[in-house]
């Protein structure tokens, strides 16, 4: 029966898991989709802000190039005609300007040299556009004579425009730069380093990139006199007996390289021939006035909601991706933020999910360990009714047997002169049989909820030795000496046939266990306190066990083994007492006698009037 018991709760504890094991399979996995979509969104968000960077640097540096391409040579020098394409004299004097790359540029020569602080003199800080960031990149334009190695600005003064004292330092810094750091790679990048007359087929082939992209014709007489007021020199044009020259512009190529104070550049220039002069004409990006514009005037207006698209140099920004030609020094990088933040949702769910679960294995919990006490408690009761069936078996068999040997001994004759004395005996053990079968059919009723009480208003003490005194025979012949101490007489409100049982079950429990002790006795006191009647009932046997003593008063407790036990009993008479009493509104509890042995009970019950005064009070 155990083993089958243990074996179903076992089954039920598997089967409870199964769906508890799924759950959490679930939430977890729930959990890593949920995680798992946020940064699929974050990353989609980084990728979104990267890509429309690439693409709008790739269009407007596109469109910033066709600009470029299709600029006249003569920008590139100091002056320029006024408008109109042909000259235009004034008292004999060409009408002149300064090139329009002086006027939009002379400014950016600041950022030649950017501030330690990173913040770029004269630029717009909340400018979005990447064709303002790469014109404001742009630090200034020039002109080479690789054959001459004459470098030319248009930012070069003349007799008819001077510069102011601060433009001229910035004009001067910008020409040593060209003298000492561009024109050097340049020489090299052309390879005619060393070469006096440099062929221009091989320049060409060493410039792979460059193709021509445009041809014109230009007056030679205007070239020469455009060319007195810039400083440019054209003796070789004059060698040609034709009053134009041939102009062929090529495309642009480009060149990164690093200057002496560590700052990162990239040098756009084409080829231009006049006739068959060459000439390199180009620019020069600074890339720190570009990147630290590009981050701060564009990207940190499009960051995504959690992390940043920084730009950072190619070679520290592992994984990163590289920005377009001729950028591709720089990358963009994607950096997620703090978990915290981008994952606050999939937290909240995480701890959501893990409190659910840790409430629901507290309530399983409890649950199984309330179903183990039950399933214990009934295994206990299950024995415990075993335990009871020997009992009563045992209980009845020996009254029984007493009656039919006393029987068979009258009826063989056996008992000549003392057959008063064995049906004495025949009708005390058909009393104690009587009084064992009441027991349990008292308790059954009481379970059933069956057991129907009437409650009369009755002095306690003479019913208590009415009730005593066909009961002292019994007593006495059970070695038992009965004291009987009544100390006040209070009227109760109990059912007659429920206080009888309660008397006799008690006499009977003192009985089965005092008579071990030399001098035996049972004493029954009467007593009161100002709400109750009090009845105390103890013997000076052996007590019970202190672990013991919190189980009296359960059904079909025994304080020895069924098997082993010396006294007679069935467990259910102390039980029995107790559902009795407490039916009648009454309660009981353990009494310790002040000897210091023996077991003995404690029995409030409220008090009540005398049944006269009831009728006459209309009760």
């Amino acid at each position: 029966m155990k083993n089958r018991i243990y074996k179903a709760f076992s089954g039920y504890v598997v089967l409870l898991l199964i769906p508890v094991s799924i759950l959490f399979y679930q939430g977890t996995v729930s959990l890593k989709n949920h995680k798992r979509q946020l940064e699929s969104s974050l990353d989609a968000q980084h990728d979104r802000v990267a890509n429309d960077f690439m693409r709008d640097l790739s269009m407007e540096w596109q469109r910033f190039m066709e600009r470029e391409k299709v600029r006249p040579f003569t920008h590139y020098l100091p002056v320029i005609f006024s408008e109109g394409s042909q000259i235009v004299a004034v008292a004999g004097e060409p009408v002149i300007q300064r090139s329009p790359l002086y006027l939009d540029k002379v400014r950016q020569l600041k950022n030649l040299r950017p501030s330690d602080s990173g913040i770029l003199d004269g630029m717009d800080q909340t400018t979005e556009s990447l064709y303002n960031i790469i014109e404001n990149s742009v630090v200034g334009y020039f002109q080479l004579d690789p054959a001459g190695r004459q470098v030319i600005t248009p930012y070069d003064a003349n007799e008819a425009f001077k510069s102011s004292a601060e433009n001229q330092i910035l004009i001067d810094g910008f020409r040593r730069f060209l003298e000492e750091e561009v024109t050097p790679l340049l020489i090299a990048r052309l390879a005619v380093d060393g070469v006096e007359l440099p062929d221009i087929g091989t320049i060409l082939r060493n410039l792979r990139a460059s193709r021509r992209l445009n041809k014109t014709k230009e007056s030679l007489g205007e070239l020469d006199t455009l060319a007195k007021y810039a400083d440019f020199k054209t003796e070789a044009l004059q060698k040609t007996d034709r009053n134009w020259v041939n102009i062929s512009y090529y495309d642009f190529s480009d060149r990164a390289f690093t200057d002496t104070h560590g700052n990162e550049h990239i040098v756009m220039f084409r080829i231009l021939l006049i006739d068959n002069h060459l000439y390199i004409q180009g620019f020069i990006v600074n890339m720190l006035v570009f990147h630290q514009a590009a981050q701060s005037n564009y990207l940190e207006h499009r960051q995504p909601e959690f992390g940043s698209v920084v730009i950072r140099n190619s070679v520290s920004a592992s994984g990163g991706q590289l920005l377009t030609e001729p950028f591709s020094t720089l990358a963009l990088q994607k950096r997620k933020s703090d978990q915290a933040d981008y994952l606050k949702t999939y937290y909240e769910e995480r701890n959501r999910f893990w409190f659910s679960i840790f409430c629901l294995i507290l309530v399983l919990g409890a649950s199984l360990f309330h179903l183990g006490k039950l399933i214990s408690a009934q295994a206990f009761l299950t024995r415990k009714k075993n335990d009871f069936i020997s009992a009563i078996t045992h209980e009845l068999k020996a009254p029984l047997t007493s009656i039919i040997m006393y029987t068979e001994m009258l009826l063989e004759g056996w008992a000549k002169g003392k057959e008063d004395t064995y049906y004495k005996y025949i009708y005390c053990e058909s009393e104690r049989l009587s009084r064992l079968i009441k027991n349990v059919l008292d308790y059954s009723g009481i379970e059933r909820g069956v057991f129907r009480l009437k409650k009369n208003s009755l002095l306690l003490d003479e019913f208590i030795e009415e009730t005593l005194e066909p009961l002292q025979v019994w007593i006495e012949n059970n070695g038992l000496k009965c004291y009987y101490k009544v100390r006040s007489t209070p009227y109760v409100r109990f059912d007659k046939d429920s206080l009888a049982q309660v008397i006799y079950n008690l006499c009977d429990n003192a009985i089965k266990y005092a008579r071990t002790d030399p001098n035996p006795s049972l004493t029954i006191v009467v007593d009161e306190t100002d709400t109750d009647a009090v009845l105390t009932v103890f013997d000076n046997g052996p007590g019970v066990p202190k672990e013991d003593e919190t189980k009296v008063f359960n059904r079909f407790h025994r304080c020895e083994n069924e098997l082993t036990r010396e006294s007679t009993g069935t467990g259910l008479g102390l039980s029995l007492v107790k559902e009795l009493v407490e039916s009648n509104g009454g309660t009981i509890s353990l009494y310790y006698p002040k000897t210091g042995t023996g077991f003995g009970v404690e029995i409030h019950i409220p008090k009540s009037v005398d049944s006269s005064l009831e009728t006459a009070a209309g009760i």
